[in-house]
């Protein structure tokens, strides 16, 4: 029932390519009203994928989700400014879905992101998290452990390419100082982890700890340290292999992250 009652939300929220709030009769956005309660608003993207529901259901109680679904592309009615009202964070899971493919996705993404970020910059959002993939990094010679500092790699294939460019995009908002970016890139995000029987490849992460791995970022920038985040931060989340291809060391120190879910020897 929770879940239904937030996707009945998402929906009513956006409508459309780039109806991005919903207005009462006066012209206001529902969410130029006063918060009810101290919780940071956060603006969820993608509510309705698997990935997005989980989060939802997970952050729902610490933070006032906000869902944002469809194209979030800016537009001369000023849709996308009232969305982000009040918002001090921004999970960006950018995840359309499977119907939108090859230029579209890209287009999504890569024009998505940028237009995202410019209004969320000019409405003093706080926090971005982008929700990216690992698999832009697997171009490198399998026998390498590839580290957050690595060059992505990322080959033609849209989903790729179109996370790189966003990518790039949250990096030069970070970079100028307009806003905080944390890029989790995510390994193969698998529901139920504990029937996980097709070995280590390729890198693997349980739904769970992805979505702890947002929920520890939101907390160390709000409640914990927000000096341990920098502008500009890239982490690893997949589980945790001794010696595996992508180390999520930095993600263990910066976030406290650990993975409930890992491969058994």
């Amino acid at each position: 029932m929770k879940r239904r009652c937030f996707l009945q939300q998402a929906g009513a929220m956006l409508t459309g390519a780039t109806a991005a709030a919903a207005v009462d009769e006066r012209g206001l956005s529902q969410h130029d009203a006063a918060p009810n309660d101290r919780r940071p608003t956060v603006l969820l993207t993608s509510p309705e994928s698997e990935l997005g529901q989980a989060l939802a259901d997970a952050l729902g109680e610490p933070f006032d989700i906000r869902p944002a679904g469809g194209p979030l592309f800016r537009d001369e009615n000023g849709a996308l400014e009232r969305l982000l009202q009040g918002v001090r964070a921004v999970i960006h899971v950018a995840q359309p879905d499977a119907a939108v493919a090859g230029g579209a996705l890209i287009d999504r993404r890569g024009r998505g992101t940028y237009d995202l970020l410019t209004t969320a910059a000019a409405k003093g959002v706080e926090l971005v998290v982008y929700l990216s993939s690992l698999r832009i990094m697997a171009g490198y010679d399998p026998s390498f452990q590839v580290a957050e500092d690595w060059r992505p790699v990322p080959n033609s294939d849209p989903d790729q390419l179109s996370h790189y460019l966003a990518e790039c995009t949250c990096r030069e908002f970070a970079r100028e100082g307009k806003v905080r970016a944390v890029v989790l890139r995510l390994a193969e995000v698998v529901r139920d982890a504990a029937q996980r029987e097709d070995g280590f490849e390729p890198p693997w992460v349980a739904q769970a700890d992805a979505v702890q791995a947002v929920r520890r970022t939101l907390e160390v920038h709000f409640n914990v340290d927000a000096a341990a985040l920098r502008a500009w931060n890239v982490l690893h989340i997949a589980a945790d292999v001794p010696g595996g291809r992508f180390p999520v060391t930095r993600a263990k120190r910066v976030l406290g992250y650990r993975p409930r879910f890992n491969p058994q020897p």
